[in-house]
């Protein structure tokens, strides 16, 4: 049975069964718990109210179960907190990302999340920058100590070294070489790795190889040549770049400087080394101290 509508009683209005059972049905029950309004009301129909003393709530029956009415909690406003924008402490609250709202800091490629969207299901996820990183390399990018760079283009690799001693006679040039330490000499990404003379590369790649000496000579009959020699069997050296210079005068120096580019794909077997060839008393000179190989990866191979 549900509550009737409002009457407006008389004095000496006859009060019916039905009615009585409307007035009932409408009252506002108190009992200390739903367990007790249970007990006594064993005929409660949909949309019978009591007020739990225990809870201090007003309830409701929905037909099955008894719902609280009115919300529940005690806030009293909604602050916008870092990157947000909006709030409010009363009505409808909309809270709006707002990107000039964040401040700058450095970046912890290793350590440092951000937020991103799931394409496929529109749902939030944290992604660790250094996963993002891995994870985008390959797709037209490569990743390098947590830095991204477009394939086949910027500069990775730097490496400047040069010969201790003056280099007197023919041959491969083999002992007295050392990387460049000079004050702002710099290194770009990984060196190159030497023993014997025989240059081994870090990473493959388009390597520009350069080969830079001053040729000082005693007589104009004397001479000097550069060679860069490459293998890609990591035995057979052929030389690719030379460069010579003829004497000019009795003591004479002038700098001579032979350059090639290598496609570098196989760290094994793809190396290179660097000889001089004389006629009379030419020498390779390190007195001014200057760089004699130079090594730069431009890209992708």
């Amino acid at each position: 049975m549900a509550a009737g509508s409002w009457v407006d009683w008389n004095t000496g209005d006859l009060v019916t069964a039905a009615a009585f059972q409307d007035i009932q049905d409408s009252i506002v029950f108190i009992y200390a718990d739903e367990t007790a309004a249970n007990a006594a009301l064993t005929n409660k129909v949909e949309g019978t109210i009591f007020y739990d003393t225990t809870a201090d709530k007003v309830k409701v029956w929905d037909g099955s179960a008894w719902q609280q009415v009115g919300q529940e909690g005690d806030i009293t406003g909604v602050t916008a907190g870092d990157g947000l924008s909006g709030g409010g402490t009363s009505g409808d609250v909309t809270l709006d990302l707002d990107l000039n709202e964040l401040t700058g800091a450095a970046v912890d490629v290793a350590n440092d999340s951000i937020a991103i969207v799931d394409a496929t299901d529109n749902s939030s996820k944290k992604e660790s920058i250094a996963d993002l990183v891995t994870a985008m390399a390959g797709t037209g990018l490569t990743a390098s100590a947590g830095v991204l760079s477009a394939a086949g283009g910027g500069i990775t690799h730097i490496d400047q070294w040069r010969v201790t001693a003056d280099v007197t006679s023919t041959g491969d040039i083999t002992a007295n070489l050392s990387q460049n330490a000079f004050t702002n000499v710099g290194l770009l990404g990984t060196g190159m790795t030497e023993s014997s003379g025989i240059f081994s590369f870090p990473t493959t790649g388009m390597w520009l190889v350069k080969f830079q000496g001053t040729i000082r000579t005693e007589a104009a009959t004397s001479y000097g040549a550069l060679e860069i020699r490459t293998t890609n069997n990591n035995s057979t050296y052929t030389a690719v770049s030379a460069l010579i210079g003829y004497g000019e005068g009795v003591y004479y120096s002038k700098t001579l400087s032979c350059e090639v580019i290598l496609d570098i794909s196989d760290l094994s077997n793809d190396k290179v080394k660097f000889r001089y060839e004389k006629g009379g008393t030419a020498k390779i000179d390190v007195a001014s101290d200057t760089p004699n190989f130079f090594f730069v990866r431009l890209g992708d191979t």
